[in-house]
């Protein structure tokens, strides 16, 4: 009698997809493949789902940022997550549904769910890593010199409109108007 082997299911390919990117789920696509002892497909689909998500992470740093910030953080994990499930569907909905059927046995969805975290990591590190040899990370353009200074006078500003509050009980009517005048001042300066 054959052994059957262990599956992902398709909603663990979908999670790891939606966590560790395209190339969770080539990965895990590709261990499918395996079992079906389809090993030449299980390396194809890597190879592209790895490239996929460098083009898509190219895609992503290419928009400019004052789009890219009205677009909502899930949306794009979620398109390619809903574009790759239907890829599994495609290419392996029958063999996984016969699985299932059958009684064959599937990993669980917290190894997938591990494996996507794994795959974040990676991709955490890689994007970090380039960002730091493009030198975006090494030279910033960030003066402490002037943020200290301006931080100073900040709260040098704050620490004396405080000192109102604690002269309006004895002061009068032509003290409060002048602080108020030197505050707005102030507060249009900043």
């Amino acid at each position: 009698m054959e052994e059957t082997k262990k599956l992902f299911s398709q909603k663990s390919i979908a999670l790891a997809t939606y966590f560790g990117g395209p190339a969770a789920a080539g990965y895990l696509v590709k261990k499918n493949y395996e079992a079906f002892d389809q090993e030449e497909n299980g390396m194809k689909a890597f190879i592209i789902s790895v490239v996929s998500t460098i083009l898509i992470f190219a895609g992503i740093f290419s928009i400019p940022e004052h789009i890219l910030d009205n677009i909502p953080n899930a949306l794009i994990p979620a398109v390619y997550t809903g574009i790759i499930a239907l890829i599994v569907e495609q290419t392996q909905g029958k063999r996984i549904k016969e699985h299932k059927l059958s009684g064959g046995e599937f990993f669980s969805g917290w190894k997938a769910a591990g494996i996507g975290a794994i795959f974040l990591v990676i991709l955490v590190v890689v994007i970090a890593g380039i960002a730091f040899i493009s030198g975006d990370l090494t030279k910033p353009d960030f003066d402490t010199k002037i943020y200290d200074y301006k931080v100073g006078k900040f709260i040098k500003n704050e620490k004396n409109a405080l000192e109102v509050f604690n002269e309006m009980e004895n002061a009068g009517l032509n003290f409060l108007v002048r602080e108020l005048d030197k505050g707005i001042v102030l507060w249009k300066e900043k």
